[in-house]
């Protein structure tokens, strides 16, 4: 009798788990959910550690769907996470903020080695991916904000790697562009108190 209630407990634990991974994380890429995401890095120290944040996004989504189908472009965004987890590593957090935007934060005071592994994600969101009998061509820009110390704000960060991200997709020149200093206001760049914390883009008062 004991054993059998043991194993209920175990069963209804177990079940508690699951149903809280589901409500915190993408069911087809297994990356975190905005919601959590966001929680996550406001909690607790995280917010006063070294770090990198890395904001992808995939180009051209539209223009893929049209031409492969919904299943296809499904499986390549899901490629992207697979891809991000394997160049940032077990420890780094991943999420999918958007249908096609991901992003990660590295927890880690090299930020050198943040920098090579910003280039990294870009240069694995650069191969195609196979479905089936097709090649799925891939396309992304990469955002990346880093601080050290005490500077460090997470959230403050995933809205200047957007930020960072949004100039690369513009850019000419390169996919991946950086903005390090936390602290201060690069040109071009609404201040912190100016972006809308829930869609991490620019407040409305601020668009034109």
């Amino acid at each position: 009798m004991v054993a059998r209630n043991l194993a209920g407990v175990r069963e209804l634990e177990n079940a508690h788990r699951t149903a809280a991974w589901l409500t915190s994380h993408d069911i087809g890429t297994g990356t975190l959910q905005r919601v959590a995401f966001l929680h996550e890095v406001s909690e607790g120290s995280l917010r006063d550690r070294s770090g990198t944040v890395i904001v992808a996004e995939v180009q051209d989504v539209r223009e893929l769907t049209d031409e492969f189908g919904h299943e296809a472009v499904d499986y390549l965004l899901d490629a992207v996470a697979l891809r991000m987890r394997a160049v940032t590593g077990e420890h780094a957090i991943l999420a999918r903020m958007a249908h096609d935007q991901f992003v990660g934060f590295l927890r880690s005071s090299d930020l050198g080695h943040g920098r090579q592994v910003a280039h990294a994600v870009l240069k694995a969101l650069q191969e195609p991916v196979a479905f089936g009998d097709a090649h799925l061509p891939m396309r992304a820009c990469v955002g990346v904000a880093q601080a050290d110390g005490a500077v460090i704000d997470v959230l403050a960060g995933v809205r200047r790697a957007t930020a960072a991200m949004q100039y690369a997709r513009t850019s000419s020149s390169s996919e991946v562009a950086f903005d390090a200093d936390l602290a201060g206001n690069a040109d071009g760049l609404p201040p912190d108190d100016q972006w809308d914390d829930w869609t991490l883009e620019p407040s409305i008062s601020d668009r034109s």
